[in-house]
């Protein structure tokens, strides 16, 4: 519901669900759904341009998603807060979230492009060594007709022999 919300740019809505599924969160000690909600939260808070609220739940969030090692939820988490130090004038802070979101997404880039390369490599040796096996069950089924023309020959020279 509460993504829902968010999604239909209706962050004050979304807040207040997300506020409720913290306190069962918590409840529960579920790191996880707090790490989302506490993203998500400071995400909606900087919609509405409350920038305190939007900081603490952000931060909140930041040591919840570095040891979930969540990479979609680090980018997130580096764009907003570029976006919040930045409209709070604190540039320096901005520009070094601004650098982590850069380096995350250059890394992000780099691993996907090895998962296309190595999937490639993998689609190319497969069809290679499917070509290998073709070509040997050719040759087997060249040299098992040889066989069969070798033992039809030997048949018809012994009927032969026979009369």
């Amino acid at each position: 519901m509460a993504q829902l919300a968010t999604a239909r740019n209706q962050p004050n809505k979304a807040i207040g669900i997300y506020k409720n599924v913290v306190d069962e969160a918590k409840k529960a000690n579920d790191n996880q759904t707090l790490r989302v909600s506490y993203l998500n939260l400071g995400v909606n808070y900087l919609e509405i341009n409350n920038n305190k609220e939007a900081e603490r739940y952000l931060l909140l969030a930041k040591p919840l998603i570095e040891k979930a090692k969540n990479p979609a939820d680090l980018a997130k988490l580096n764009k907003n807060l570029t976006l919040l130090y930045e409209q709070k004038g604190v540039y320096e802070k901005a520009y070094s979230y601004l650098l982590a979101q850069k380096n995350l997404e250059e890394k992000l880039t780099e691993n996907s492009l090895q998962e296309k390369i190595t999937d490639f490599e993998v689609k190319y040796n497969t069809e290679k060594k499917e070509k290998e096996i073709i070509a040997q069950k050719k040759q087997l089924l060249e040299q098992e007709l040889i066989i069969r023309n070798r033992d039809l020959e030997e048949r018809f020279r012994y009927l032969f022999t026979l009369k």
